[in-house]
């Protein structure tokens, strides 16, 4: 059994339109119409995609740049707060004893500065009973030009005097000591408010 499909003739003249017949030169001009819109409306797409790609861009090098500030202030806060300890120690436990051992350099050096400027001059180290002892022994050892040393029991054990005639010299370490602490104390001080204040 088959099926007779009856469809109504688009193509005769009978379908009930007239004749719509347009001249080349009318027909070149919507062409060309056509065109143009056609590719105004993809440039205004390109020209809108190209935006929004460089916003998107922007935004995104944007976002990695404060997450790399934020990775480096992280990483820094956190170097300076792992280290302040270490130096805390390092100026409570080391310092002092690599401070005694130099403080014989130094009085040595300023010893033969001294000795220099005042050939004719008596030289006199004073220095603490504890400090007297070990300047004996190191100084004994170097070969420096005579000298007197003399203990005074009301110098603390890091403090020693050179006297060359009217000429003095005070050696502190702990003062040093002290002073490097509070330095160092201040730059973490200050780093820290650094981290706080952004």
């Amino acid at each position: 059994m088959s099926v007779v499909l009856a469809l109504e003739d688009f193509g005769s003249e009978n379908s009930g339109l007239s004749n719509f017949v347009l001249s080349e030169e009318t027909l070149e001009d919507r062409r060309l119409s056509a065109f143009e819109g056609g590719y105004k409306a993809g440039w205004d797409d390109a020209t809108i995609a190209l935006a929004t790609e460089q916003r998107n861009l922007a935004l995104q090098v944007q976002q990695h740049l404060l997450d790399i500030s934020f990775t480096y202030h992280e990483a820094r806060s956190q170097i300076l707060k792992n280290i302040d300890p270490f130096i805390s120690e390092l100026l409570n436990k080391f310092i002092p004893t690599i401070a005694q051992d130099s403080i014989a350099l130094q009085i040595r050096t300023e010893l033969l500065t001294l000795v220099k400027s005042h050939l004719d001059g008596k030289v006199m180290i004073v220095a603490s009973q504890e400090a007297h002892t070990y300047l004996e022994e190191t100084l004994r050892n170097e070969s420096l030009p005579h000298f007197l040393l003399e203990s005074d029991p009301n110098l603390a054990s890091s403090q020693v005097y050179l006297r060359v005639g009217s000429s003095e010299k005070c050696f502190d370490a702990d003062a040093l000591i002290q002073d490097a602490k509070i330095k160092i104390s201040d730059f973490f001080r200050e780093q820290q408010g650094r981290i706080i204040n952004g």
